[in-house]
């Protein structure tokens, strides 16, 4: 990572819509070449989501590679027209998720001249006039961004009339103020966070650790120590075949005798439609493992990390041992 006199912290403005794929895919995008010259691998970036109330700062993140081309629509707006609209892409390492909202941080801020008029300062991509922030403002906004979050609501999506069928526009009138249902993070998205949700515990975790004899590789294991056997097995479930993650976990279970084993079923949201996916098959060929098997969904994963992220280097002290 760049120093911090090489390092720029860049601020955008993302919709709740875009903001929910960031978070899920670790992924940013834009249709303007030019800031491809501007933003580079160590940089940061600090996302302001847009019809929050009150405003909010949400989301810091370390751009981890250079940019490269899109290869197909992933931003809601790309997926509703099918075609790519933002075609110069790069990654994101999450550094810290929370609430800090932006009317009470202002008069603190030096990148915001107007206080009065901070709306002002974030908008364009990126925001800020397109001018990094000073170090000492990104520093005051990660330690708002490390304190407990705040309530927030989001107003609805405003869509052109013309754009909406009749059915769609009556159901937009009905809406609640909810924030939008995110889309299924990527199976690799979804073991990273397994990956980082484990050292944050305490655990030396790895991915994609094969057994002993090789037959099986399995997405994600925790272990107390680098010397002793996983005393936790994951496997991530994306293309709908739990028989194969099943007979992953039911060898990991023969090959080190983990404490715990874990299936995350990722195309599957409601719990209870994914435990009826897998309970007649535990009944059957894996009954070996009924007893040490869980069953989540990826939105218990996401939750989970979610919720553990803002506290991550809190939650590192305590599970610190001797």
């Amino acid at each position: 990572m760049p120093n911090l006199l090489q390092r720029k912290n860049w601020i955008f403005s993302v919709t709740p819509e875009n903001w929910e794929t960031v978070k899920a895919y670790s992924i940013w995008a834009t249709d303007r070449e030019g800031l491809t010259q501007k933003m580079k691998t160590g940089d940061i970036a600090i996302f302001y989501v847009t019809r929050t109330s009150p405003p909010c700062f949400m989301g810091i993140y370390e751009v981890v590679s250079d940019w490269f081309r899109a290869t197909k629509p992933l931003w809601p707006d790309e997926v509703e027209q099918e075609k790519i609209l933002y075609p110069w892409q790069l990654n994101l390492k999450q550094i810290r998720l929370g609430t800090v909202n932006i009317k009470d941080l202002a008069p603190k801020l030096a990148f915001i001249g107007a206080k009065k008029n901070w709306q002002v300062y974030l908008v364009g991509t990126p925001a800020n006039m397109q001018r990094p922030i000073g170090e000492e403002d990104y520093q005051l906004i990660l330690a708002e961004m490390e304190k407990p979050p705040i309530q927030i609501t989001f107003a609805p999506r405003r869509v052109p009339a013309g754009l909406v069928k009749e059915a769609e526009r009556k159901k937009m009138k009905e809406e609640t103020l909810a924030p939008p249902h995110p889309p299924t993070p990527s199976h690799r998205a979804l073991i990273q966070m397994l990956h980082e949700v484990g050292e944050v515990l305490g655990f030396v975790a790895r991915i994609e650790e094969q057994t002993p004899d090789g037959v099986y590789r399995c997405d994600a294991t925790w272990r107390d120590y680098e010397a002793h056997s996983p005393i936790k097995v994951f496997e991530v479930e994306v293309s709908g075949n739990v028989d194969h993650a099943l007979s992953s976990l039911a060898h990991a279970y023969d090959t080190w005798r983990p404490e715990g084993l874990y299936l995350i079923v990722s195309d599957e949201s409601d719990l209870n439609r994914a435990r009826k996916l897998v309970e007649p098959r535990v009944r059957g060929a894996f009954s070996k493992i009924s007893g040490r098997l869980k069953v989540w969904t990826w939105p218990n994963l996401k939750e989970l990390y979610d919720n553990i992220k803002p506290h991550e280097e809190f939650i590192r002290d305590l599970s610190k041992r001797l």
